[in-house]
């Protein structure tokens, strides 16, 4: 498996397992379970708040495409906050939590 560039494991005969266990690897890690819930039930709030704004397809998309090419995308998550981005790149009234992309306003919703 390839290494990431902290991976403390530098010696070529050791292989990473690719999981970042926290007792190895430096790399940022997804937040606990109920931190991740307590972060989308307050997602959830906001959005069901706010009316339930969507995007449209290609605000999404671009949303998406910029998690991608993140640092904290973690296979369709978000390791700073831990949700799903297929879902929270799709409200408009939320933001990434690294400034990355801000919500949407009113004026401009699908």
């Amino acid at each position: 498996m390839n290494k990431c560039d902290q991976c403390p494991l530098s010696d070529e005969s050791r292989s990473c397992p690719g999981e970042r266990s926290r007792f190895v690897c430096k790399q940022a890690h997804q937040p606990g379970l109920i931190a991740q819930l307590r972060s989308f039930a307050t997602a959830i709030v906001q959005h069901v708040s706010a009316g339930s704004p969507r995007v449209t397809e290609a605000q999404k998309n671009a949303r998406l495409a910029i998690c991608q090419a993140c640092e904290d995308f973690d296979q369709g998550s978000c390791r700073r906050c831990g949700c799903g981005l297929d879902l929270k790149a799709g409200w408009s009234d939320q933001a990434c939590p690294a400034g990355k992309w801000g919500a949407i306003p009113v004026n401009q919703r699908a």
